[in-house]
């Protein structure tokens, strides 16, 4: 700003909640100088003060802290930084792990239907084999080679009769009882 030939500074702060207006004539001169440097210490001693404030609401004895103190709530903060990306890392295994382990826990419960399932028809096969009559055929007329077809199977085979050493054939079926029709 310019006033009566003469470069003139102007400025406001705030100083701990209280407004400061300074004006100083000629800029060039060591007035303004000196006014800049009082300025920046105004500036300073706020920045000091908020920061003991600061301090003081954190150290609840009202005790100063220093610099090292400082340091050691830094050194703190960034430890319980470190902590908490380390805890979100371990959250993120057990989660994989977790996942893992449902489809583990689906494979094995789809294995247990499939054994399920295997094993009714495998109980349902030794129903059948404990109802099953052990039936010896026997031909007694003389061949060369007898063959054995009948209902127990639909007709769809021939059943080849092993030859004793007496030269009576003979063969051994598991039949459902009533089945005769030989």
């Amino acid at each position: 700003m310019r006033q009566n030939g003469h470069d003139t500074y102007a400025s406001s702060s705030k100083v701990n909640g209280i407004d400061q207006d300074y004006v100083s004539a000629d800029v060039g001169d060591s007035n303004y100088v000196r006014f800049r440097l009082q300025q920046m210490q105004l500036e300073l001693s706020s920045s000091l003060c908020l920061l003991r404030s600061k301090s003081e609401s954190t150290n609840p004895d009202g005790q100063q802290s220093s610099s090292s103190e400082l340091q050691k709530l830094s050194d703190t903060y960034e430890f319980q930084e470190n902590e908490i990306m380390n805890a979100k890392n371990r959250l993120r295994s057990i989660r994989a792990q977790l996942v893992l382990e449902r489809k583990k826990s689906l494979s094995i419960i789809e294995a247990h239907k499939v054994i399920e399932a295997k094993q009714k028809i495998i109980d349902s096969g030794c129903r059948t084999l404990q109802v099953l009559i052990t039936t010896c055929i026997i031909w007694p007329n003389s061949a060369s080679d007898v063959r054995l077809a009948g209902s127990f199977d639909g007709w769809t085979t021939q059943k080849k009769m092993e030859r004793s050493q007496t030269g009576v054939f003979f063969l051994s079926l598991k039949l459902y009882p009533g089945s005769n029709n030989v």
